[in-house]
C-alpha cells in the first residue's frame, strides 16, 4: 500500500466514526426530548402529592375557620361617644346624642324660687316658672327631678337622667361582627 491510498483509507474509517459519533447523539436527544414531553404531559394530582394535598388541606381549614369565626360585643365599638367628649368636638356641630337636637334635664334646684338647668341645643340653660325657653317652651312647673314645660297647649315632661344612661341608650344594643 502506498501512502495515498493508506491516507484515503484513515480518512474514511474517521469519516464512518464521525458519522456513527453524529447519529448517536442525534439519537439520544431526540429520546430524551421525547421523555421530557412524557414528564411535562404527565397530570399532577394530589393523589401523587402528598405534600401539596396536606397544604391545600392546611389552608382550606384556617379558610373556613376564619370565615365560621364571628365574635358578638355588647357595645359597638366604633361608637365614639366613649373616647371623644369634648366642648370642642360638640362645638364644631358634631354630636352623638340626642340632646345635640332635643333637651336634657340636667338638675333641678328646689328652694324658695326653684330653677331647673336644661340643657337644649348644646346649651345649659338656668329657667325658672315661666320663662320660656327658645323655640317657645314655657317653663309650667319645676318639681324634684322633673320639669313640665307647655309649647302652644302641648304639656312636655323633662326628667333627670344621668349622661351614663344617655350613653346606655347607645351601648344596650348587642352588635353581632363578622
Amino acid at each position: 500500500m502506498d501512502q495515498n491510498s493508506l491516507i484515503r483509507a484513515l480518512t474514511f474509517i474517521l469519516g464512518v466514526v464521525l458519522l456513527l459519533a453524529v447519529s448517536w447523539g442525534a439519537f439520544k436527544a431526540v429520546t430524551e426530548a421525547k421523555a421530557d414531553y412524557k414528564v411535562v404531559d404527565a397530570i399532577e394530582t394530589l393523589d401523587t402529592d402528598i405534600a401539596l394535598a396536606q397544604t391545600i388541606d392546611s389552608l382550606e381549614a384556617k379558610w373556613n375557620h376564619r370565615l365560621n369565626y364571628h365574635f358578638g360585643v355588647k357595645q359597638d365599638p366604633l361608637f365614639l361617644g366613649r373616647v371623644i367628649v369634648g366642648f370642642s368636638y360638640s362645638r364644631m356641630g358634631y354630636r352623638e346624642f340626642d340632646e345635640g337636637i332635643g333637651f336634657r334635664l340636667s338638675a333641678t334646684v328646689i328652694d324658695n324660687n326653684p330653677k331647673a338647668i336644661i340643657k337644649f341645643k348644646g346649651k345649659s340653660h338656668v329657667l325658672q316658672v315661666g320663662d320660656t325657653l327658645e323655640g317657645g317652651y314655657v317653663i309650667k312647673e319645676i318639681m324634684k327631678k322633673k320639669v313640665v314645660l307647655n309649647r302652644n297647649g302641648e304639656l312636655t315632661v323633662l326628667s333627670t337622667k344621668p349622661v351614663a344612661q344617655m350613653f346606655d341608650q347607645y351601648i344596650d344594643q348587642s352588635y353581632d361582627y363578622r
